[in-house]
């Protein structure tokens, strides 16, 4: 190396021919890079012109470099109107809340991505409302260079949600006052039938009295009539149609008392089967060939319940009256009591009522337990009767229907597949006491 001319000047010069040659090296990959980042630049921008989404860029300071078509048609501004302002300046209005304004630049201060729904103002004064998306472009050191905006027009949508907001508070509105206006029925119709039950307890009351009189002469006129038997039977006329005026007079006051809740229960365990007996024998005493068409079964022991008897007994008699009434001079009569789950909670005792008559229209089931009403099928056949003194008046299963209430049961109605009709009274259960069986058998003992 000693023996080489000018050995410094050598070495500069390959130092220098390195350096160069680096340098080149590297300006050419810093060309080749720029290249392609004006190549993707360029794929992006003619992307994001063709984009339906409306869309802009801003530089660091958040003044615009550039706009697609579709955010000009939505703004009603040119690029080249954008370039270099705010957009803040630009499409800000009176209307747009700067609370959330505030939140996007706070945002997109620390770096973050912004989302959020503004109001906006085209150039011609039309306000529409867009949601934004705008993501920050950070360099290495974490400085945002570039922001890129992403808008969806939601005025429609706005529109639509404040119809359904309004159309919701209208209905609210609307609902409110139905239901003041029900409340307000409803209470009219409480003193309405509170009245009407009054008016019957004190007409029926009132007239009750009389009646007795008339009924008690009129059976001391019969012990006197030995001879005059035209007159005497008159008389027995009189004092067959006086016992029925005051049967009615009777329901009435018994009614009007149930509704208005003027009636004390005596409550006691009692067996269901020994109520529904001791009504048939009570009814095979006084019409023993009507009585002989009842068919009474128990299934299982007999359930116990905690009622007033004698209530719970003229629930049966009404129910037995109307079905051996529409039943025929000849056709039987079920009478069932069994043990039942029927809600599939609570377990009650069942008394069932089948009768073969002419059934119910299905569409008066409803009204089939309100105060004075008939069924048409019924008032239909009455009328082609010849004998129209057994008809009623529509108000003995509006009395079993309080009653059944009074005991925290239930009663329903339904037609049978074939004919006639079936009734159902579900009271609680307390218990199931000895077998049908065994309790005849001890009352043969007994006997």
């Amino acid at each position: 190396m000693s023996d080489l001319p000018n050995s410094p000047l050598v070495i500069l010069l390959v130092v220098t021919a390195l350096g160069t040659l680096l340098m080149w090296r590297w300006t050419a990959r810093l060309r080749l890079r720029l290249v392609q980042a004006t190549s993707e630049r360029d794929m992006f921008l003619r992307a994001a012109e063709g984009s339906p989404s409306p869309m802009l860029i801003a530089d660091a300071d958040r003044r615009v470099t550039w706009a697609n078509a579709a955010f000009e048609a939505l703004s009603g501004y040119r690029l080249d109107e954008l370039r270099g302002r705010s957009p803040a300046e630009m499409l800000h209005g009176k209307d747009t809340d700067p609370e959330t304004v505030s939140r996007i630049r706070h945002q997109l201060a620390h770096g973050e991505v912004a989302t959020g729904e503004v109001l906006n103002y085209a150039r011609s004064g039309r306000a529409y409302w867009v949601k934004l998306h705008i993501t920050p472009i950070l360099d290495q050191q974490g400085e945002a260079v570039r922001y890129i905006a992403v808008l969806k027009e939601t005025t429609e949508r706005r529109r639509l949600l404040e119809q359904l907001h309004h159309g919701q508070q209208e209905l609210e509105r609307r609902v409110t006052q139905r239901t003041r206006e029900l409340l307000a029925a409803k209470e009219s119709a409480d003193i309405a039938n509170r009245s009407k039950s009054e008016f019957l307890a004190r007409m029926s009351q009132q007239l009750r009295t009389p009646m007795h009189a008339v009924l008690a002469y009129n059976g001391l006129a019969l012990e006197r009539v030995d001879r005059d038997l035209k007159l005497r039977q008159y008389l027995m006329n009189l004092q067959n149609a006086g016992t029925g005026l005051l049967r009615l007079l009777n329901e009435l006051f018994d009614v009007s008392q149930l509704e208005s809740g003027r009636v004390n229960l005596s409550l006691r365990e009692t067996s269901l089967y020994d109520v529904v007996h001791a009504t048939v024998e009570a009814w095979r005493q006084d019409a023993p060939l009507t009585a002989a068409r009842v068919r009474l079964d128990v299934v299982g022991p007999s359930p116990a319940v905690v009622a007033d008897a004698d209530r719970l007994s003229q629930v049966v008699r009404n129910l037995l009256s109307n079905a051996l009434r529409y039943s025929g001079d000849e056709l039987p009569v079920h009478v069932t009591i069994d043990v039942t789950d029927d809600d599939g909670a609570d377990t009650y005792a069942r008394l069932t009522v089948r009768d073969a008559g002419i059934g119910i229209p299905p569409e008066e089931m409803g009204r089939l337990f309100n105060g004075f009403y008939r069924s048409s099928r019924t008032v239909a056949e009455e009328l082609a009767a010849a004998d129209k003194r057994n008809s009623g008046v529509g108000i003995g299963l509006t009395a079993c229907h309080h009653i059944v209430n009074l005991h925290n049961g239930h009663i329903r109605a339904r037609n049978n597949e074939d004919y006639g009709s079936t009734f159902e009274v579900l009271l609680p259960l307390v218990r199931q006491s000895i077998p049908y069986e065994t309790a005849e058998a001890l009352r043969g003992i007994e006997a």
